[in-house]
């Protein structure tokens, strides 16, 4: 009746045998197991139930366990490599595919933009684990099993300090919006705390760096240096910034004044450390401000950095940090007196809601970046081999610029643009990541949802009823007393 009328009464249900031998409470009536579910190509399983797992299986869950492998022959035995992830997905991996602590993480680039960690026996995986790990399972005594989960974004830099530009000795100390340098306090804080580093540009590209960026990292042309080739790169850009972007977002590039990092950073060093800065109160808006424009410029060398190195001489580098500065000068608070007025003049308040809104996106930005440099940083790479880059990240740096330029004009067209180079960049870097994967992780299952839909089956057609009888006993029962009832009336 069930299975035929799904939609019946419930009174119809109380008519059942159990109800009138009166086994169980009062509102408990058998129903068969029921189960739906789509299997998308024997990779993705969908299912659901309002009831809960305690009710549906009981006692008779479906749970994953190790068996002894069996006797390994020289010709059959592969070692593998096992990944547990929420304790009802195992991966099967075979050792040779993960030799390396980078081979072995590309195999779950799909769970991109997750950050993915690996542990064993409850302890946290490195690179520096993996060459034991390996060991560890070509010894072939037992399979070696791991756990995979998710984590939070690596995070952003500390709110209002002063980061160092990639490798410059001079400016290896921090300093925050209210003067203070870990290295301790200055002297004379009208002054900046460390020597200016040095503004002079880098027209060259490191061969082997570890340290990823799209420029650098792209494999040239046989015969073309790296140098050259990102030269040429930025080239196209400039031309196509130049040509074919709105009349707007090309006299604001064309107008933009250049700069360097390294000028930003000092004029931001020496703010901090003005007398009038830093006897102000934490919750003053000058010094507010200048965290803004801290924490804005540590984002904007963190992107660009992704792309080129922080001092490299091209076309298009000198606008982006002039684009930059334009942003960062606008108007600042009133500095009248030492409490901070609250009348703030109508470009006083759209630099402090523009610097605001640039600092909050670019700082999400940044999490997913340095994600993605800590996974390259494993990557292998020589001076004679390079990687394909996705068309998406060249694009994503136009649209970054782009932003800058509509920075300080136009907020809504800056909204824009880093929305699209937030989406470039993201499509970027996974399709980057799984071009490292030789397979699909579904390949790997050692349960495909094909088997686990017939396990869970398997499960639900058992008769479940807890501590009452059985359907087999209820009507046993019921006949019994049926009988009874016949022998009786015929008596």
């Amino acid at each position: 009746m069930q299975a035929d009328y799904s939609q019946h009464l419930m009174a119809r249900d109380m008519q059942q045998a159990v109800r009138q031998i009166k086994q169980g409470p009062d509102e408990y009536c058998f129903h068969i197991s029921q189960l739906w579910g789509i299997i998308v190509d024997n990779s993705v399983l969908v299912t659901c139930s309002t009831m809960s797992d305690d009710n549906t299986l009981g006692n008779n869950r479906i749970e994953m366990k190790r068996v002894p492998p069996k006797e390994k022959s020289d010709e059959s035995h592969e070692l593998r490599i096992l990944v547990e992830y929420g304790g009802n997905t195992l991966w099967n991996i075979p050792l040779q595919e993960c030799l390396t602590w980078f081979a072995f993480a590309s195999h779950f680039s799909e769970f991109w933009p997750y950050n993915v960690q690996f542990y064993r026996h409850r302890k946290q995986l490195s690179s520096s684990d993996w060459p034991d790990i390996v060991e560890l399972a070509q010894r072939g005594a037992d399979s070696v099993l791991l756990e995979v989960t998710t984590k939070s974004l690596p995070s952003a830099p500390v709110r209002g300090v002063l980061s160092p530009i990639g490798k410059a000795k001079a400016s290896a100390k921090r300093t925050d919006a209210g003067g203070t340098s870990t290295a301790g306090k200055h002297e004379d804080p009208e002054e900046p705390a460390t020597a200016i580093p040095s503004t002079s540009k880098t027209d060259e590209l490191s061969e082997e760096s570890n340290s990823f960026s799209v420029f650098a990292w792209t494999q040239p042309r046989p015969g073309i240096s790296r140098t050259a080739a990102a030269k040429a790169e930025l080239g196209r850009i400039d031309e196509f910034i130049q040509r074919k972007t709105r009349r707007q977002d090309q006299r604001g590039y064309n107008e933009c004044p250049e700069a360097t990092p390294d000028e930003i950073q000092a004029e931001l060093e020496h703010l901090a450390f003005k007398k009038k800065i830093i006897k102000l109160d934490e919750g003053s808006s000058l010094r507010a401000a200048l965290r803004d424009r801290i924490d804005t410029f540590n984002s904007v060398v963190i992107i660009f950095t992704y792309f080129l190195p922080p001092r490299f001489d091209g076309l298009s580098t000198g606008k982006v940090w002039g684009l930059l500065k334009l942003l960062l000068d606008r108007p600042w608070p009133e500095e009248d007196s030492e409490e901070q007025s609250l009348d703030w003049t109508r470009k006083q308040r759209a630099a402090n809601s523009t610097l605001s809104l640039a600092r909050k996106t670019l700082r999400s930005i940044i999490r997913q970046i340095l994600l993605f440099q800590q996974v390259m940083s494993h990557a292998p790479r020589t001076k004679d081999t390079g990687i394909e880059m996705p068309t998406q990240l060249p694009q994503a740096y136009i649209y970054f610029v782009l932003a800058f330029v509509q920075a300080s004009a136009d907020i809504r067209l800056y909204q824009s643009h880093i929305e699209t180079f937030s989406r470039l960049l993201q499509e970027g870097m996974r399709t980057m990541l799984r071009s490292f994967s030789l397979s699909s992780l579904i390949t790997y299952s050692s349960v495909p949802p094909n088997e686990v839909i017939s396990l869970i089956s398997l499960k639900l057609l058992n008769d479940l009823t807890g501590i009452y009888p059985n359907i087999s006993s209820v009507y046993s029962q019921w006949i019994q007393t049926l009988v009874s009832s016949c022998n009786g009336a015929w008596g």
